[in-house]
């Protein structure tokens, strides 16, 4: 019978150890985890009011200043990844903002969409509750503490939200709240899946009351986009795939909401 020495058991006890171990103590914390989040939760915020801001008119190397700055707390704290190192050092511009989140889902695996089909009429309670003291019943920033807020809301239907709102950016803003402003983060008071709802419900009151569409309009309308594309979409981006103000209704609601918003 095979005779294994003591040196050679020692050493395969060492192998199993550094097999076996060793991934376990690799593997991030909790509190790791959580620090990642929060800072990436950080940086999309700051990129989507970015956006926003520059979508009108802006100071850009004071909006791109803070985005590096957000993106050089973000990187540290993930692997090393060429194409987001690439992008963040291209010249600013609305363009390559938009590709910002964009290369940041694929390359960091990101689901910025709802893991389920949403309630409208759970929307609407939910937006009641906790959004219409300030921005009004219906988004017409008339509630009853609109009046004190500073800065003052622009109306959910105005042009301006139609055009560059993503539910994704909503969804976003309603997680983390915006600093030195009067809207606070929600991400401890309600579940992530009202969050979303609220996000896809405010995109319903901004583009108002937008009629049915004719036979067969919708599911034209959706054709091949996914519920992640009607999350991360915006007005003008879905416009330049060829959709009407209608059909982007009908997208994000019909996809969305299912046969509740017929109603």
């Amino acid at each position: 019978m095979f005779k294994v020495s003591s040196s050679s058991k020692f050493h395969l006890v060492l192998v199993l150890l550094l097999l076996f171990v060793r991934p376990a103590f690799a593997r991030e914390s909790l509190a790791e985890r959580e620090t990642k989040a929060l800072v990436l939760r950080d940086f999309l915020l700051t990129l989507d009011l970015g956006y926003l801001r520059c979508a009108e008119q802006c100071d850009w190397i004071q909006e791109d200043k803070k985005i590096q700055q957000a993106w050089a707390k973000l990187k540290p704290l993930i692997s090393q990844r060429p194409k987001l190192d690439a992008l963040f050092s291209a010249k600013p511009s609305l363009e390559v903002w938009r590709q910002y989140r964009k290369v940041l889902e694929k390359e960091l695996s990101l689901n910025l969409a709802p893991s389920s089909s949403l309630n409208k009429a759970r929307g609407e309670a939910l937006f009641l509750r906790h959004c219409g003291s300030c921005h009004g019943p219906t988004g017409q920033s008339d509630g009853a503490l609109s009046s004190r807020l500073v800065p003052p809301l622009r109306p959910l239907n105005s042009a301006f939200y139609k055009d560059y709102l993503a539910p994704a950016m909503v969804y976003n803003i309603v997680l983390t709240g915006i600093p030195k402003t009067p809207m606070y983060p929600f991400k401890d008071q309600i579940s992530d899946l009202d969050m979303w709802t609220l996000a896809f419900y405010t995109l319903t009151l901004s583009a108002g009351d937008q009629g049915a569409l004719g036979q067969g309009g919708e599911s034209k309308a959706l054709g091949v986009l996914e519920m992640r594309d009607a999350a991360r979409l915006n007005g003008v981006e879905i416009k330049a795939l060829g959709m009407s103000q209608k059909q982007i209704f009908h997208l994000r609601t019909t996809q969305v909401f299912g046969k509740e918003i017929a109603k």
